[in-house]
């Protein structure tokens, strides 16, 4: 009888590390992002199997028995034997006396560069480490293989995995290539990747845009850029600019630079001698992106023929503006982004690879229409308890937790929502969120002033039950992980003000009730009071920090904002209260 096995897929970029298990029939155990356990944002230079991961990883969630372990990860062999050998021969000593240091500036480089490439090679240099040690120091016998995988093929098998549908065209497009990658998606997996050489990577153009405005991209801020660019308009000559660096002429991509990051100093002073404001910036830039993005997935449609279906998967699937843009014209019956489109979804991909290696005749296991995305830490019931006994807090429990929820929002009250597992990805879906009413428009200034502690012009998502879609929104298309935005109707943009952007758009999540059953009763709740079934609907964080995952992250978010009420599980705690 074959050894039953566990597949453990890491996402070892220097930024957004992250973890996945699945079991031996291809099942998701478990996947999380670092940041939210260590509480530092994207993980920048952590391993994606920390010593104070490990445990709870291997022990609660593997529950390991003694099964063979893959260990498999989204780089390819020699992109690691040559981070090794660098390292190794002092290649990113960046003191600066070493002669590496002197070249790469020779040549153009800048912080962001040392940064990143340093940074980049500590991380895979040790990848994996972590886990094996564990397994060889605990478990002598232990069985342990490693994998190693396409980045893009990652990206890609995590995409088809979030879906039913299982053929159509696939795209994946990043940061890390100054290409994209093309599959003809069959029966549930990609064919051989297609290559679009676009000279320059198309993650390279927001991180130029994020860089001048004065954001940082290693913080993950390209979110502002997005919401900003809804202030802005279009300008004509740093259109013109950006082209020059960024272009597409005859059918084929240019570009006159390979050291964007050389460049963001020059741009700032052309846009500041130039009076361009950082609205107009923002604006411009996304329109180029949107362009690129549609010139893209024509081209992919010529490559592969005949699909009525599209995946996009990679960070830059993430700008849901571009994504809802495509979605709006209806090239595809369906356009599909997974709900961890980033480097983060790297590590289910590549376990999911490795488990179709062993398993070549095996399909993946499914969740349904869409794939689960509660799929990270929670919250037990013991702990709960325990914490509510030993808080002395005045913690009230209810039997209709739903119903409470929803009259609480109908007072116009801003509540923490704290349900289940976790979500995989950067977006809150309805267990580890800040819901508010949206019928009021100051809420959208009362959240970002008082308790996300952020940028007034900041959008905020609107979580709509999947059956109104089509009243609230023009070109209405299933939206599961907050992966569009799309455009309101006209006439019911007053009555939900709190959810509506400046250009009438709203990053929307379609709630489905056998996605998340309880999410789906709170809002129907609040549609029998309000007949509005929609609620905004924000991450439980601050600005600058990551979701929040454990009671006291939870707890400590609440008394350092202005959140009215809490509610986790089925206790509810209210500000008035004490």
């Amino acid at each position: 009888m074959n050894k039953k096995r566990l597949y453990i897929g890491l996402n070892d970029n220097y930024h957004d590390p992250s973890i996945t298990i699945l079991n031996d029939e291809g099942g998701v155990l478990y996947s999380e992002s670092i940041e939210r356990i260590i509480q530092y944002k994207r993980g920048l230079g952590c391993p994606s199997d920390p010593d104070v991961l490990i445990n709870y990883v291997i022990e609660d969630w593997a529950q390991y028995n003694g099964e063979e372990v893959v260990i498999a990860t989204a780089w390819k062999k020699l992109r690691y034997t040559r981070s090794k050998l660098g390292a190794f021969i002092g290649l990113l000593n960046y003191d600066n006396d070493s002669w590496f240091y002197k070249l790469f500036k020779r040549m153009g480089a800048n912080q962001t560069f040392y940064h990143s490439s340093g940074r980049f090679v500590a991380a895979i240099s040790q990848s994996g480490y972590g886990i094996n040690d564990y397994l060889k120091f605990n478990f002598p016998e232990a069985i342990v293989h490693r994998k190693f995988y396409d980045h893009h093929l990652a990206h890609m098998v995590n995409g088809i995995h979030s879906t039913n549908e299982k053929n159509g065209v696939g795209l994946v497009i990043d940061a890390a290539e100054r290409w994209v990658s093309v599959y003809n998606i069959e029966n549930g997996y990609p064919g051989k990747a297609l290559k679009i050489n676009t000279k320059f990577s198309m993650g390279s153009i927001y991180f130029l845009l994020t860089s001048i405005i004065g954001y940082s991209y290693l913080k993950g801020e390209e979110w502002k850029v997005m919401g900003l660019s809804a202030y802005g308009s279009h300008n004509e000559l740093f259109d013109k600019k950006l082209r020059e660096l960024f272009g597409y002429e005859n059918g084929n991509f240019k570009s006159s630079s390979a050291a964007i990051g050389q460049l963001v100093e020059p741009i700032k002073n052309f846009i500041t001698s130039n009076n361009i404001s950082h609205e107009d910036v923002a604006f411009t830039g996304q329109a180029l992106f949107e362009e690129y993005l549609l010139v893209l997935v024509g081209k992919a449609k010529k490559l592969v023929p005949n699909k009525t279906n599209i995946i996009i998967s990679g960070g830059s699937a993430l700008n849901s503006l571009a994504i809802g843009r495509l979605a709006e014209k209806k090239w595809f019956k369906n356009v599909i982004v997974p709900n961890a489109c980033g480097d983060d979804g790297n590590s289910l991909g590549a376990a999911l690879i490795a488990f179709r290696e062993f398993n070549p005749k095996a399909k993946f296991p499914s969740d349904g229409l869409n794939r689960n995305p509660y799929s990270g830490g929670e919250i037990n019931s013991d702990e709960l308890q325990k914490f509510v006994e030993n808080s002395q807090l005045p913690f009230k429990k209810f039997d209709n937790i739903a119903k409470v929820g929803a009259e609480l929002l109908y007072a116009n009250k801003i509540i923490g929502w704290i349900q289940g597992r976790s979500e995989f990805g950067s977006r809150a879906l309805g267990n580890r969120s800040i819901l508010a009413n949206p019928c009021y428009k100051e809420n959208k200034e009362r959240i970002n002033a008082v308790v996300k502690f952020r940028e007034g012009f900041r959008p905020f998502a609107p979580s709509i039950l999947h059956e109104f879609g089509d009243i609230y929104l023009q070109d209405y298309s299933i939206t599961p992980y907050m992966e569009k935005a799309l455009t309101f109707r006209e006439e019911v943009m007053e009555s939900i003000p709190a959810v509506v952007h400046k250009d009438g758009t709203g990053r929307l999540q379609s709630v489905m009730k056998e996605m998340n059953s309880l999410y789906y009763e709170l809002i129907s709740e609040f549609n029998n009071l309000s007949g509005i079934p929609i609620v905004v609907n924000t991450s439980y964080n601050v600005m600058g920090k990551p979701i929040a995952n454990d009671i006291n992250d939870v707890i400590s978010l609440f008394f350092n904002s202005e959140i009215d009420a809490l509610i986790i599980g089925d206790y509810l705690l209210e500000r008035e209260s004490f």
